[in-house]
């Protein structure tokens, strides 16, 4: 959440395409995952967190 909020204050016209651009990866790779992260389970969402925010870094990265 640290690294969208510091995005959402520095570059805020970036958070949406790069946030869309890593949850789209991350459907793609996982279309059984629920669209609706209040239906994952503990371990979906200890799974599924961390691999959006590691597939959300590199788009927020180029940005600067």
């Amino acid at each position: 959440m640290a690294l969208v909020l510091d995005q959402s204050v520095n570059r805020p016209g970036h958070v949406n395409g790069d946030v869309g651009r890593a949850l789209n990866d991350f459907y793609a790779d996982h279309p059984e995952a629920p669209r609706d992260p209040t239906r994952w389970t503990a371990t979906q969402r200890a799974q599924y967190e961390p691999e959006i925010l590691q597939r959300y870094v590199p788009y927020r990265a180029d940005h600067g």
